[in-house]
């Protein structure tokens, strides 16, 4: 016995009708509603939205999904920058600029800052160098912060960390090994290295020059701070990777006393607590 073949199928019918719709935004619309399938009639079981309000509101609701994106986004990048707690909500606007040679320092910063952040940089370097206390690390935590918050992923280290994470790297159960963590490190969009000069040892100096090397290579922004004057950076970091930033950086001198310092003097004076109650 054959197997019958199916018959044709009914074809499937379904009428649109032109509803109109007043909008008091957008005065008289028109909108395509089912009005039957097959036959079979559909009551409109609420009115019908505006075109123009409904894609108002989607445009809305994508806009506030893009927004709540790129704020975990941007929380993300703050996270991973690794800025010193001491200074992780520090600005701009919390260095001290009663010298004009701080607000010059001040302004290569920010400049630097939108160069990088607009993608106008060319990999250029900058280094920060004078004596401790004279507001190197706040700028350089003001700088992250600021990348960060445009969605520029930078990272913060400095030269003693940066030892300890290398040797922690050759531990068995290490969250990184040496080669990710140099590919971390040199790959990274901005790179802020603070204390340069602090600890060296011929193996912290030559992963130091070949982080900055191949950075050097691909064109990655790195900012350097030093307690070290200009003229002792060659002996403290090496001739080549010197050579390196005489080409590309740009130096700015912080040869002002130290804040720190001047805040000690000034405790110092004050009589004790036990004195003013006396």
């Amino acid at each position: 016995m054959k197997n019958s073949q199916p018959g044709p199928s009914s074809p499937f019918t379904m009428e649109m009708i032109d509803v109109s719709v007043h909008c008091d935004t957008h005065g008289a619309q028109t909108v395509k509603r089912i009005r039957s399938i097959d036959g079979e009639v559909f009551a409109m079981s609420r009115d019908p939205e505006c075109p123009a309000c409904n894609k108002e509101r989607i445009e809305r609701e994508k806009l506030k999904r893009r927004e709540a994106e790129l704020e975990e986004h941007r929380a993300h990048l703050l996270h991973a920058a690794r800025i010193p707690r001491r200074y992780e909500n520090v600005t701009f606007a919390d260095f001290i600029t009663a010298q004009p040679n701080q607000a010059r320092a001040l302004e290569i910063v920010q400049k630097y800052v939108e160069a990088v952040a607009s993608r106008n940089h060319g990999g250029d370097w900058l280094v920060l160098s004078g004596l401790p206390g004279t507001g190197k690390t706040l700028l350089e935590s003001a700088l992250c912060r600021h990348l960060a918050e445009r969605g520029t992923s930078v990272f913060y280290t400095t030269q003693s960390d940066m030892a300890r994470d290398f040797r922690r790297s050759y531990q068995r159960d290490a969250e990184r090994s040496e080669p990710e963590l140099f590919d971390l490190l040199s790959t990274k969009s901005v790179l802020v290295i603070d204390e340069i000069g602090a600890s060296t040892s011929e193996h912290i100096e030559r992963l130091l020059f070949e982080i900055c090397d191949a950075r050097y290579s691909d064109r990655r922004p790195t900012v350097f701070a030093t307690n070290h004057p200009r003229k002792d950076l060659a002996a403290v970091i090496g001739e080549r990777l010197y050579d390196r930033m005489c080409e590309v950086a740009t130096f700015v001198s912080f040869d002002w006393p130290s804040a720190r310092a001047a805040t000690r003097r000034t405790h110092a004076a004050q009589p004790s607590v036990a004195k003013r109650i006396a």
